[in-house]
């Protein structure tokens, strides 16, 4: 009904927004049409539930474990990206300096894309670095080189204001120990 049409008009669009026009719509429905669209999913979801049970009777064990395991590594995946996401915008919130690109990165950067999509402008861009001569790839080389430099010393300095803000969670994992000694170190002086 309504709800049907204003999902297929939003084809492209992305989920809150298609959820924000849904719920437009359900506000718009009468009481009584809206009776009947609950009434239809309540028929609905009794014969779904009678399937699903009826499919659940010819389930073996062995089956029956292999779908439990594959939904728990689903929501195990789910939690280890919600928490990589977590992670990534507290970094953000703490200003940890961003990594720079690589020399075909510099030069992809160099670019016009001009009218082409991202995927063809890419596969572009990798046909001519092929294609570039070492002398030409050079200056783009020594300029990823010296930014991964530049990069590196931000990055330290950023890790030991962490580490004095007591962050190390937030600390690259093989430095957090250092980080650590360092703190312990500097509060035994202190204490001295």
């Amino acid at each position: 009904m309504c709800v049907c049409v204003c999902v297929c008009s939003l084809p492209f669009s992305n989920v809150s927004e298609v959820t924000s026009k849904i719920a437009v719509a359900w506000k718009e429905v009468s009481e009584a049409e809206r009776n009947k669209l609950v009434e239809a999913y309540r028929v609905d979801k009794e014969a779904y539930v009678l399937k699903y049970e009826e499919y659940m009777k010819t389930v073996t064990p062995k089956q029956l474990s292999t779908m439990k395991r594959l939904k728990k590594d689903i929501r195990q995946k789910k939690e280890r990206r919600y928490e990589n996401k977590r992670g990534r915008l507290e970094k953000e919130e703490h200003g940890k300096p961003r990594a720079p690109g690589n020399a075909f990165f510099l030069f992809w950067m160099s670019l016009d894309q001009g009218e082409l999509r991202r995927k063809e402008f890419l596969k572009e861009a990798a046909r001519k670095w092929s294609s570039l001569g070492e002398e030409d790839q050079r200056p783009f080389f020594e300029r990823a080189d010296k930014l991964r430099e530049q990069y590196f010393g931000e990055l330290k300095e950023w890790e030991a204001q962490m580490a004095k803000a007591g962050n190390f969670h937030l600390i690259r994992p093989q430095h957090r120990v250092v980080y650590k000694l360092f703190q312990v170190q500097q509060d035994n002086q202190q204490e001295d």
